[in-house]
């Protein structure tokens, strides 16, 4: 039972004070008709609301069932008005785009109640105004009489208390009145039915009681209850009103769909930021991506490298500007001859490729390995092993091929005809292809791969000097070119590999009394030919390689490329030959004497005699760059010429792009933290760095500017958004009413906007998404056209990941564009909403 004691309401506008209500004090029964008569501006609405929760009184108090409420919260009168009380409103207040059933389960969907059960409960209520035949119409679709019967249903759904109904006959004909009265007669035996009326002939025809209002006082009252209501405890209290976020959705959904032209506009005008950053991210990760690959194949052909000796290039650069122009006192007189080696010297460092940073690459190589090879192509490890064969050409000449140790920058001549494959046999093919002949084939009962390849350059052409180092005879014609090398020719070509044992002959069969070698004179023919014939392998050319028109990258030189197993087959022989046993006897020994007799050439420096001890080596490194081995090093350094050495002449890294040269660089970076001198450290040679950095900057530059200006249109359409998220508060304030109206919290009506806005915001990100994908082909088409034929295929690409990102960040910034328009929303007072046309 409800109790109203001296309420007042007071109405302030400007300096004007309105008496809504004056001291007003009622009781009401549990089942009765109540009608309140009064003129307009009598305060009957103002009662009406004030009973339901809508308004709050400024004095005296309302007791529900005996319970005080002048200590409730927002949250209390919003159950209060879920459970208790069910509006009929004089326009219906229909929600427009919910079905007939929808709109009646509205308020139960507040209430918390499951959807099976909400669905019975719906339909048994509009059964009971006999519409259960209308359920999936829209309001729109019925009569104002069925309209009405479909509030008064939904009033009664969730089996209020009371029913308050104000002036539910007044927009009705006489008809449709009278079945609509009947119709809150009937439920007045159930219900407490307040109505509020001035047709005094309706209210003197169906009502129990009538209350008269005048000016805001209580004049009347036919049928008073002077019986005080006593506190009793109800389950319908301590269930509060939660609208789920499925029913928020739901609303926004059906409300945007209702006016999805409007919605797909919106949507699409928020698309426009979205569309504008996808697009760069596609045309920034296509460009990156073709940008990588031109990186893999700059780095193939500029690979990051460590030699034996290696230069500072920025010093270098400039060695002849800072002293050529110095006038010397006597210079006058004098044509001054000098060394440009001696400079070229003075600016090199030595590194000392010992064990420990061999292992360091190797550790490194492994862990990248195990990562997938997200870093290197290859790493290739060169080992001095001086491979010799011996050829006879169609004249009968006998020609002696040695692979030269190129470790040394300083040699005048450090080209060789013969050398191995890179290990990345896979890496090597995707820059050369066989045009002539086969790859070459190892057979089972060989140690080695006795097949080799020509290398040879563009139009198969190849320095003459080269071929006739190989052992082919060149032909100059009377016009100055050379006459064409029949393929025949080239693959009936047949080397000898010769071994150390066939090279070098001791002075003694037993190792213990060995005191000097000697070596094939390789200037006499006699002593070629005699080797030639006693060789036990023959080598021979199974195919031509040459580099494809689209490689970026030229890892071969002109001449006979083998496998490496014939390099490690070679090793291992140089190893256990006599010299290289008696080498290693010298070392364990502490002997380590280079014997003249051997004639080592120590890295076949042009500017040294060679040298017969690892004290000679010494003076000359120390003299040049201030850097002194130790015995065992310098020795190492000598046996690289026998083919013996542990010590690599070089290594080079083959990186896949720009970030994985910068792990290489920084894992020898970390090696250099190690060694305290600077003549321990190691100095690489890199050619791409400064491509590295132009690159990487200008490709990070361009994305950033056009982010940037595409990150101005997403805001301002985001702003864009928030202004119509407001319109549409204002389109739907008589529904902010209604939903007040049947218990919905403040922040329930936040959430509603919110889903609008996080609806809209996700549309919005799909359009973009979806749009740039399609923009993607032709983009990329005409970049390809305007490219001139160059290799750039699919330039614009949106991943999956970015593609995500980018709903998100429209849907966030959407929701955030939306906040101010949904805390409006949620602050609007019901009475003025319900009010509202």
């Amino acid at each position: 039972m409800i109790e109203l004691k001296n309420i007042c309401k007071t109405y302030v506008a400007g300096d004007t004070k309105v008496n809504a209500l004056s001291d007003i004090s009622v009781s009401f029964r549990e089942h009765e008709f109540v009608a309140i008569l009064g003129q307009s501006g009598c305060g009957k609405t103002t009662l009406l609301n004030i009973l339901g929760g809508l308004d709050r009184y400024d004095s005296g108090d309302i007791k529900i069932n005996g319970k005080s409420t002048k200590h409730y919260k927002d949250r209390d009168w919003d159950t209060y008005r879920n459970h208790y009380i069910g509006f009929v409103f004089q326009n219906y207040n229909l929600i427009p785009h919910l079905t007939v059933i929808e709109n009646v389960e509205l308020s139960l969907s507040i209430g918390g109640i499951d959807n099976k059960k909400k669905r019975q409960l719906a339909i048994d209520a509009l059964k009971e105004v006999g519409l259960e035949s209308q359920l999936k119409k829209r309001p729109n679709q019925l009569s104002g009489g069925q309209m009405q019967r479909v509030a008064i249903a939904r009033a009664i759904v969730n089996n209020p208390e009371i029913i308050l109904a104000d002036e539910p006959t007044g927009a009705l004909d006489s008809e449709t009145s009278v079945q609509v009265m009947d119709i809150l007669k009937k439920i007045s035996k159930k219900h407490l039915v307040i109505m509020v009326t001035h047709n005094g002939d309706l209210a003197e025809k169906y009502s129990t009681r009538i209350i008269k209002l005048h000016d805001g006082k209580m004049i009347g009252d036919s049928k008073p209850l002077n019986k005080k209501s006593k506190t009793r405890e109800d389950e319908k209290g301590k269930r509060r009103t939660a609208m789920s976020l499925f029913t928020a959705f739901s609303l926004s959904f059906k409300n945007l769909f209702a006016k999805r032209l409007k919605t797909i506009l919106v949507s699409f005008a928020g698309s426009i930021g979205i569309i504008g950053i996808a697009l760069v991210l596609s045309v920034s990760n296509g460009f990156t991506d073709y940008i990588n690959k031109l990186q893999s194949d700059a780095l193939g052909s500029y690979p990051i490298s460590v030699s034996a000796i290696s230069m500072d290039m920025t010093k270098f650069a400039s060695m002849d500007t800072s002293n050529n122009n110095k006038n010397e006192d006597d210079a006058g007189e004098y044509i001054v001859p000098y060394n440009p080696l001696t400079k070229y010297v003075q600016y090199g460092h030595y590194n000392n490729l010992t064990s420990e940073f061999v292992e360091k690459v190797k550790q490194f190589e492994q862990d990248d390995m195990a990562n997938g090879k997200e870093k290197l192509n290859t790493v290739d490890y060169n080992y001095y092993v001086p491979v010799k064969l011996i050829t006879k050409t169609k004249d009968g000449e006998y020609v002696f091929i040695k692979r030269k140790n190129s470790t040394s920058i300083l040699s005048a001549d450090v080209s060789t005809p013969i050398f191995p494959m890179l290990d990345n046999l896979d890496y090597v093919l995707e820059q050369y292809e066989i045009v002539n002949g086969r790859m070459p084939q190892k057979n089972d009962d060989d140690p080695f791969t006795k097949e080799v390849l020509l290398v040879v350059g563009g139009g198969n052409k190849m320095s003459y000097a080269t071929l006739e180092s190989l052992g082919f005879k060149t032909t100059l014609t009377v016009d100055g070119s050379y006459e064409k090398l029949d393929l025949e020719d080239v693959f009936n070509k047949e080397y000898k590999l010769l071994l150390n044992d066939d090279y070098y002959t001791p002075n003694s069969t037993n190792i213990d009394e060995i005191t000097q070698f000697s070596k094939i004179d390789t200037s006499k023919q006699e002593e070629l030919e005699l080797a030639y014939n006693s060789a036990e392998y023959t080598i021979k050319i199974c195919g031509v390689l040459r580099q494809k028109e689209d490689a970026t990258a030229s890892l071969l030189q002109s001449g006979l490329v083998y496998m490496r197993d014939l390099e490690d087959y070679y090793k291992t022989n140089c190893e256990n030959s006599i010299i290289g046993l008696k080498e290693r006897q010298n070392k364990q020994n502490g002997d380590y004497t280079l014997y003249d007799p051997y004639d080592i050439e120590v890295a076949e420096l042009p500017i040294l005699p060679a040298y017969p001890s690892v004290a000679a080596i010494n003076g000359f490194l120390y003299s040049q760059y201030g850097y002194t081995l130790s015995n065992e090093d310098a020795f190492e350094i000598a046996m690289q010429q026998i083919g013996i050495s542990t010590i690599p002449i070089n290594i080079k890294f083959y990186p896949k792009n720009f970030s994985a040269k910068e792990s290489i660089v920084s894992m020898i970076n970390s090696y250099n933290e190690t060694k305290e001198l600077e003549s321990e450290k190691i100095v690489y040679s890199d050619t791409s760095e400064f491509l590295t950095n132009t690159l990487g900057q200008l490709v990070n530059i361009i994305s950033y500017v056009l982010i940037a200006f595409a990150g101005i249109s997403l805001i301002v359409s985001s702003i864009m958004i928030g202004i119509i998220t407001y319109t549409s508060v204002i389109e739907r304030t008589k529904e902010i009413g209604v939903l007040r109206s049947i218990g919905a919290r403040k922040k329930d009506i936040s959430r509603v906007f919110n889903m609008e806005t996080f609806i809209i915001g996700l549309t919005a990100g799909i359009i973009g998404v979806v749009v740039t994908f399609i923009l993607t082909f032709p983009i990329s088409n005409i970049i390809r056209n305007l490219s001139d034929g160059a290799a750039i295929t699919n330039i614009a690409s949106l991943r999956l990941d970015h593609a995500v990102a980018l709903v998100f960040i429209s849907v966030v910034l959407t929701l955030l564009a939306g906040l101010i328009p949904a805390k409006i929303a949620s602050k609007k007072d019901p009475v003025k909403a319900l009010r509202t046309e």
